[in-house]
């Protein structure tokens, strides 16, 4: 018997289908509303800097845990996924995400921000980022890389909305009392849509023979090599997130011009999520993946020489989304190319540790060097250097990087 089983209730000529581009779509609203409340985390860093005398190396920790979490925690919910399916672990995020920023706008210290914040709304996006990505990945064959592409948008979307919505939020109501309000936008957002995920046609149940195949794609070349990358690249990418709009108002921006540009990294990150995905017929997926990397690489600089040009700084976090989201929406695809749908939760999981340990490094590191100089500009060339480096490591991909694959899988 082969170490794969379909579901009972799944039809095959699903794949493709209108309700294959229904979960597309919810995991586009997912994506938007737990991202935005996340990549927003910027709006609401000053106002916490102030509130609780911090650094701004200690305040930033709370994004780096969340970051580490909603990406390690795959190793969790990616095995989940493939056993229960998306929904039962999309509502349970709803869940946690929404305790998480309520119990976080009653803090008195910001450690206990560190579990209320990092640790619960972390947890909360990590139980649904792998099942959604997996789960799309599952319902298209013909299609993927534009359905990918389409549920990835919702990073950039969410953002876009949720950063300058967050700064009115706080400035009508202070940075506490929003947090309550975000809270109730996810319960009720997230936990809709969770009704429409359904577990993809092609779905398999692991038995031991499928699960040692999975276990032996981790030890694969072109695995590695994905990991590393990813682990590079976000290095860097974190740190606009955290650090832009404290920039921007150190330099003389307004705060709402600021958080504006939060949304306009969202902008430009929708536009490489469903742009850049579409030169792929024309293109190994990826080279293109690896043409991200140079864009967020030159991106960098154009930061270091902005100063308090706001024009400049749009431009930078325009074309820092282009080469982000490029990036996030390919990189899925390119590892169902190279190992196939079986398993794709495991394989995502692992994979995601590695931005997972680089989301959890970069701020914090930024922010003790800030404080130690008064400076980002450490910081910045920094990130445009682990950009470099991680385009050099996927590089070392091979000519086909599935065909590093034949071996593990004849041993399976």
């Amino acid at each position: 018997m082969s170490g794969t089983t379909l579901v009972d209730d799944a039809r095959v000529d699903g794949i493709d289908s209108g309700r294959a581009w229904v979960v597309a779509g919810a995991a586009l609203v997912i994506n938007m509303i737990g991202f935005g409340i996340i990549y927003s985390f910027g709006s609401f860093f000053g106002a916490m800097v102030e509130e609780f005398d911090a650094g701004r190396g200690a305040t930033a920790a709370v994004f780096s845990i969340t970051t580490f979490l909603f990406f390690s925690f795959g190793l969790v919910s990616g095995p989940l996924y493939d056993r229960y399916g998306p929904r039962p672990l999309v509502a349970s995020s709803a869940a946690l995400i929404a305790t998480g920023l309520v119990l976080t706008s009653r803090v008195p210290a910001l450690w206990l921000g560190y579990l209320t914040y990092g640790v619960c709304v972390g947890v909360g996006v990590g139980l649904y980022l792998v099942p959604i990505t997996a789960a799309v990945g599952g319902w298209f064959d013909h299609h993927r890389t534009a359905a990918l592409g389409l549920s990835a948008a919702g990073m950039g979307l969410g953002p876009l909305i949720a950063a300058p919505m967050s700064d009115r939020l706080i400035e009508a109501n202070g940075w506490r009392d929003s947090y309550v309000i975000l809270a109730v936008i996810a319960a009720v957002g997230i936990g809709a849509m969770s009704m429409l995920m359904k577990r993809p046609p092609s779905v398999v149940v692991f038995d031991t023979q499928a699960r040692s195949r999975w276990r032996g794609i981790l030890g694969t070349n072109p695995f590695r090599m994905m990991f590393v990358s990813g682990l590079l690249m976000s290095l860097g990418i974190f740190v606009p997130f955290v650090f832009i709009v404290d920039y921007a108002t150190s330099v003389g921006i307004t705060s709402s011009r600021a958080a504006a540009l939060i949304g306009v990294l969202g902008l430009g990150s929708v536009i490489g999520r469903l742009g850049i995905g579409a030169i792929t017929v024309h293109y190994r997926t990826v080279l293109i993946v690896r043409f991200c990397l140079l864009i967020q690489a030159t991106a960098y600089l154009i930061w270091l020489f902005a100063d308090d040009r706001y024009w400049q700084l749009v431009v930078f976090m325009g074309l820092l989304g282009v080469g982000y989201g490029g990036f996030v929406a390919l990189v899925p695809a390119l590892t169902a190319e190279i190992f196939g749908i079986e398993g794709l939760g495991g394989i995502f999981g692992a994979q995601f540790v590695g931005p997972a340990l680089g989301g959890l490094i970069g701020p914090i590191v930024a922010g003790i060097v800030f404080d130690m100089t008064g400076s980002y500009q450490v910081a910045i060339v920094g990130a445009s250097v682990t950009a470099v480096a991680a385009w050099y490591v996927l590089g070392l991909l091979d000519e086909d990087p599935a065909a590093a694959l034949a071996p593990t899988t004849a041993k399976t």
